[in-house]
């Protein structure tokens, strides 16, 4: 339970990360010409997302098997719901929407991830 409340807190502190590199990013990028440097100016978010991403592996790591299932399944249904999604929506550019831009694409899967794990606990009550 330690190891989980302390992975909390890592992922926080990478979340506030994000938040505070997107905009630094966004505003340097817009401000200045930094040449060739402007593309790791542009992933410098990156750096907090990919942090995020190995805490959140290493919690589903230290899940027992039930709760490890449970966040295949979530992550099953957020992946397909979120390639079937954005690939309809490809397909509705072409009537005339608006381009999406990848950059929703993680927030969409993430925030799935949430509904497919409602999805799949209810299948173990």
């Amino acid at each position: 339970m330690n190891n989980l409340k302390s992975s909390f807190w890592a992922f926080i502190g990478a979340a506030i990360a994000y938040a505070v590199t997107l905009p630094l990013s966004i505003v340097l990028m817009r401000e200045m010409d930094f040449g060739v440097l402007s593309m790791g100016i542009a992933l410098l978010p990156m750096i907090p997302v990919i942090f995020g991403v190995i805490v959140l592996v290493r919690m589903i790591d230290a899940l027992d098997e039930l709760e490890r299932r449970v966040q295949l399944q979530a992550l099953a249904i957020s992946g397909m719901v979120t390639g079937l999604g954005t690939f309809a929506y490809s397909l509705l550019e072409r009537t005339g929407l608006p381009p999406l831009s990848l950059t929703w694409v993680l927030p969409i899967l993430i925030a799935l991830w949430g509904v497919g794990n409602f999805i799949a606990r209810r299948r173990y009550r």
